[in-house]
């Protein structure tokens, strides 16, 4: 079996528009260097759609995206770093609930991006894998979520990126979040762990740690968004989970002003807060 293979579920995804009384996963961002390539994947691969225009941030440019015409998942956020930062080959990777696996897997392969896993069937999940842009690895799946029930297009359900210490990272996502562990895998060489808001809130983080290949688990270009009731009260949680506080709580212009803060979490990956 390929590497990454495990399934990266989530439940139910909010429509737009949806009560933020509890918490959900708004977003997940992948660094890139080339942005437009990137964005065309995510469109003519995924049928994805672009939301809004481009951010600029401190030291990157990020474009958002979404499965507009199915209204659902979570965003995908592509990052194009102004520093020259490493975004190939990174260890993480972007899960998509497909309401037919094979064409999508298909039409990845005839726009020249090479399998990683052919469509094969893991339980109830059917899943698949090929290799994006940079590098990483996206995931087409059926069979979590709610099988896509009603869906015509593909939709984000998951990130996955690799963390040093799997326990302590289940820890600081259960303590500082409130999540729950869901959907578990376990390779000869990869551990995976999903964890979700309980109240089936967006998309999914999935924790990966490799047992005998050496990978990066540090400061990779990788980051999630939470929108949540009370920013302050998830600063103060996160941080006594032992994440650190990059931005402390103030308008965010990235989002309308919108109240919000910019943290790290264990591994240094960039966790962001906003009140909604």
């Amino acid at each position: 079996m390929a590497q990454d293979s495990g399934g990266g579920g989530a439940a139910s995804a909010p429509l737009d528009g949806a009560t933020t009384a509890n918490p959900y996963l708004r977003a997940g961002g992948i660094g890139v260097t080339d942005l437009e390539k990137a964005s065309a994947f995510l469109i003519q691969v995924l049928a994805m759609s672009q939301e809004g225009a481009d951010v600029t941030r401190e030291d990157r440019v990020e474009r958002t995206f979404w499965a507009k015409e199915v209204n659902r998942g979570s965003r995908v956020v592509l990052m194009k770093y102004t520093d020259g930062r490493n975004t190939q080959n990174i260890t993480a990777k972007i899960v998509f609930e497909a309401p037919d696996v094979q064409a999508t897997y298909s039409a990845a392969l005839n726009a020249g991006y090479p399998s990683i896993l052919a469509p094969v069937s893991l339980g109830s999940v059917l899943v698949s894998q090929v290799k994006g842009p940079e590098g990483y690895t996206v995931e087409i799946l059926n069979g979590l979520d709610d099988g896509g029930a009603g869906a015509t297009e593909p939709y984000f359900i998951a990130l996955a990126f690799g963390v040093s210490d799997l326990a302590a990272s289940e820890t600081f996502y259960g303590d500082g979040f409130g999540m729950k562990q869901t959907v578990p895998y376990s390779s000869s060489d990869l551990v995976e762990q999903t964890m979700e808001y309980p109240t089936g809130g967006g998309g999914g983080l999935v924790l990966q740690h490799y047992n005998m290949t050496m990978h990066n688990y540090r400061d990779n270009p990788v980051k999630h968004v939470s929108y949540v009731p009370d920013v302050n009260a998830f600063v103060a949680q996160v941080s006594g989970a032992g994440g650190t506080v990059v931005q402390p709580p103030g308008p965010m212009p990235a989002y309308d002003g919108k109240l919000g803060a910019v943290m790290k979490d264990l591994d240094g990956y960039i966790i962001e807060l906003v009140q909604d």
